[in-house]
């Protein structure tokens, strides 16, 4: 039975057929018995903000999507397709990617596995964000297998292909194709006959190919991140919208693949919802809560772990009455963490964004962690000028505006020992970069090159999960409204696959795959900055840097400069195969 749902009143897309490869697919209906169809499509780069009007002659359009990645890394690009005859169903598939270079006496390649398409769906924004405007945005990024998409003259398909090269993939450059393919009325793909070698004969149901290459490069990004991070989580909206039960088994397994997703996008889960097995003496987890964190912290993609500590959980009052438990309790959980090999990468933040009254409690709290354990750090998200706090804090957190945030306070502090992070909120208002779904400048991803450029430590965002002010997160894009300001996507970096048909498991957004896009080359940028060998160089890196993103308040990069960004860290990369000397290149 096929259940259909409405996208923001222009795409209808149906659970019912669809494929994300080409193998071993049945036939269904022959293309002859449907009415004469033709698509055409444009590509375009993945820092390009799409949108349902975007337009098709833009100087940035293009017929193929072409992607240099380092091995180990996610790369994408875009499409726009739409009727040029008919009024097409369709599906959308991908193939394998094959090297141009073949080899004997097999041809190396990508596997299809490694190739995803996303249907992007889009939102109405009602009210804009701070600075931003009403319009119709994409964000949920729909997985596009069992998705079928009618098109019309006015009605467009707009994906997102992601490829990821594996760390051991060969260099050099491989080819596939994204294919639009017919769909009969039950959402079902229409194939033709196949030909003695595999292929389709002339007249089957595919309506466009899409050209995709790929040059991987010699580089590899490392399994741990060179960009620290704190993503908080809230548990409570997956019961909401996965259907699951509070405190039960299968919450944690959702909760895991949430975290898998965020960990894939070069991001690490805040709050996850168990304890360190064997660190508070009477508390009860669930069975498999010490093998659940060590796979949570242990992804590929993770590089910073919280140990769960909050101003009142697990005691009511840690600061006085059940001090002494409290110290035991950290004690044991940076032996666990230590014992996991965290020890560089595990941090306390319990204080979020504390009035200068609160000076006193965090300094309590410093000198608990020191005598639990001189190892354990602590965040506090306020900028490291705040004097009454000064002697207290590890690692600063300052909001991205220009009230909060300063290059000489980063400066000061990394003197001291001390670590510098940064967060976007609602505070943080255009022409300061944001993660607002109304915001058409791939701010995202300029993150990224920010951080390398003003040496920042780490990136924290709340949560990624705030869908409590929303019915349906899917149909109403303003997730934040608890001040004047509406936060278009505050707080929101996941979409839940429970609405739509997809229980448990998670639905990236574009502005994640941003994000991560640019933690990728901050990656890069790290790499190649240990990997040259003179300070020319260097040089060279940071005008790249400074041409795409010039400053904090000047974010309007083009693909070129992306490209040329990327290109500045390859080119030190492909000839520096002694960057193991680099503490960040683990595989």
């Amino acid at each position: 039975m096929c259940v259909p749902f409405v996208v923001a009143a222009t795409l209808v897309l149906a659970a019912c057929g669809g494929a994300a490869s080409t193998e071993d697919q049945p036939a269904t209906d022959a293309p002859a018995q449907l009415a004469p169809a033709a698509v055409e499509f444009r590509t375009f780069p993945s820092i390009t903000r799409m949108t349902p009007n975007i337009d098709i002659d833009d100087e940035e359009a293009g017929t193929s999507i072409d992607l240099e990645a380092a091995r180990g890394e996610r790369e994408g690009g875009q499409l726009v397709a739409w009727a040029g005859k008919g009024d097409p169903r369709v599906v959308l598939e991908v193939t394998r990617l094959v090297s141009t270079t073949p080899t004997e006496p097999y041809r190396m390649s990508i596997s299809a596995d490694h190739v995803t398409a996303y249907i992007e769906q889009p939102m109405t924004v009602e009210r804009g964000s701070p600075a931003g405007r009403s319009g119709v945005y994409v964000d949920p990024l729909i997985p596009a297998d069992g998705r079928d998409v009618v098109l019309s003259d006015d009605e467009r398909l707009l994906a997102w292909i992601d490829v990821f090269v594996p760390t051991g993939q060969p260099t050099g450059t491989y080819v596939g194709t994204v294919r639009v393919r017919r769909a009969n009325t039950d959402g079902e793909p229409v194939r033709g006959t196949t030909d003695d070698e595999g292929g389709e004969e002339p007249g089957d149901g595919v309506l466009a190919r899409i050209p995709i290459r790929v040059q991987v490069h010699a580089a590899r990004i490392p399994k741990v991140p060179t960009l620290a991070s704190h993503v908080g989580f809230d548990q409570s909206q997956l019961v909401r919208f996965e259907n699951v039960e509070a405190g039960s088994t299968e919450l944690r397994d959702v909760t895991e693949r949430y975290a898998t997703l965020l960990a894939n996008a070069r991001l690490s889960i805040g709050d996850v919802g168990a304890l360190p097995p064997g660190t508070l003496p009477g508390h009860r987890g669930l069975p498999g809560d010490g093998a659940y964190l060590k796979r949570m912290f242990s992804q590929r993609g993770v590089a910073s772990v919280r140990i769960p500590f909050y101003v009142t959980y697990p005691f009511e009052d840690p600061l006085r009455r059940d001090r002494a438990a409290a110290v035991r309790y950290l004690r044991a959980a940076a032996r666990w963490a230590r014992s996991n090999g965290w020890a560089d990468r595990m941090y306390v933040f319990a204080f979020d964004e504390p009035d200068d009254a609160d000076a006193g409690a965090v300094r309590e709290l410093d000198e608990l962690l020191r005598e639990a354990d001189p190892g354990l750090r602590q965040l506090v998200t306020r900028e490291s000028t705040a004097r009454p706090f000064q002697g207290s804090v590890d690692i600063w957190a300052p909001n991205i505006s220009p009230s909060r945030f300063r290059a000489a306070d980063v400066a000061r502090e990394r003197r001291r020992g001390n670590e510098t992070w940064w967060y976007p909120s609602i505070t943080t208002w255009q022409p300061y970069p944001t993660l607002f779904i109304d915001e058409l400048r791939p701010t995202p991803r300029a993150l990224g090159w920010l951080a390398w450029r003003y040496r920042i430590d780490g990136f924290l965002y709340w949560t990624a999960t705030h869908w409590h002010e929303v019915k349906d997160p899917y149909r109403d894009p303003g997730t934040y409204n608890e001040t004047d300001a509406v936060g278009n996507g505050d707080g929101v970096l996941v979409y839940p696959g429970g609405p739509i048909g997809r229980p448990g498991l998670p639905v990236p957004s574009v502005r994640l795959l941003q994000l991560r896009d640019g933690i990728e080359d901050h990656d890069l940028l790290v790499l190649a900055t240990c990997a040259a060998r003179t300070q020319p160089v260097r040089a060279g890196l940071a005008r790249a840097a400074s041409v795409a993103a010039p400053a904090m308040d000047r974010i309007e990069p083009t693909a070129a400069q992306v490209k040329a960004l990327r290109g500045a860290a390859f080119r030190i990369l492909d000839r520096a195969p002694g960057t193991a000397d680099c503490r960040t290149t683990g595989a």
